[in-house]
């Protein structure tokens, strides 16, 4: 008959038995974990758009909800969603996020993502005012799981932006020299709106001479409602030794928040 192992060496024994389960059950909650996030796959909500707010400060606030599923047995906790958006060639140009949840072991959860847009800051401001673009997303989902592991997922998506000044065109029509010695300079101003927030504010014409002096200035209130155009032709007077042959027309804007100068149009 076999003496019985000293206590010592049977608590040993124990504890490597207890250590070899607890990783046992670490890798099993691993793989659920990255079965379950791998299997995440972020889709809109039911009848969800990316809605467009124009903040005050110039920021335009983007905001859209996700519903993402969660096949395994244990609830995600601490899920959020990170979202960069880039603008091509040019980089980084906004990020987002979503609130801290959690989504209970198979079901499915509504997560409201924001994403603010610098437009007054951004060096892609005047590009996006006049410019459709799909501007390239990607979004990270952070979560633990079971409240052992960690995950981090990363999906690619694109975001449609509809630019508020799509096509911008201050079109110059024929000088048209005036009895009283001045020259008209007809400027048809067009752009349709395919944001989903209004263009209001004010827009300035200039008128400027080859030499790059000032010949001419307007302005006129805008309030262009989302999906509605714009198209009007302005009267330019220029005073007597001011050629605009060869010069530009220079329209900019300044609404909630923000100011842009577009870019120049050339004079015949």
């Amino acid at each position: 008959m076999n003496p019985r192992p000293p206590g010592l060496y049977r608590l040993s024994r124990l504890l490597r038995r207890l250590s070899t389960l607890a990783v046992v059950v670490v890798v099993v909650v691993t793989a659920f974990a990255v079965y379950s996030v791998a299997h995440v796959r972020p889709s809109t909500g039911s009848g969800a758009q990316m809605t467009q707010l124009l903040l005050p400060n110039g920021t335009v606030e983007l905001g859209t909800t996700f519903n993402l599923s969660n096949p395994g047995p244990f609830a995600f906790t601490h899920f959020r969603l990170l979202a960069l958006v880039s603008f091509p060639g040019a980089g980084l140009l906004a990020v987002g996020g979503s609130p801290d949840s959690t989504i209970a072991g198979g079901s499915t959860a509504s997560v409201p993502l924001t994403i603010y847009l610098p437009m007054a800051a951004s060096s892609a401001g005047p590009t996006l005012l006049t410019h459709d673009a799909q501007l390239p997303v990607d979004l990270w989902l952070n979560t633990t799981y079971a409240s052992l592991a960690s995950a981090a997922i990363r999906a690619e998506t694109n975001y449609s932006w509809g630019a508020p000044f799509d096509q911008l065109n201050a079109t110059p029509g024929p000088v048209a020299p005036q009895a009283n010695g001045t020259v008209l300079v007809p400027i048809a101003v067009s752009f349709a709106n395919h944001a989903v927030f209004g263009d209001v504010g004010t827009l300035s014409v200039r008128v400027l001479s080859a030499g790059g002096a000032p010949c001419s200035t307007t302005s006129l209130l805008i309030d262009t409602p989302a999906g509605g155009t714009f198209a009007q032709t302005l009267s330019l007077y220029l005073g007597p030794g001011c050629n605009p042959s060869g010069g530009e027309v220079l329209v900019a804007y300044s609404g909630p928040g923000i100011t842009v100068a577009f870019p120049p149009e050339a004079i015949p």
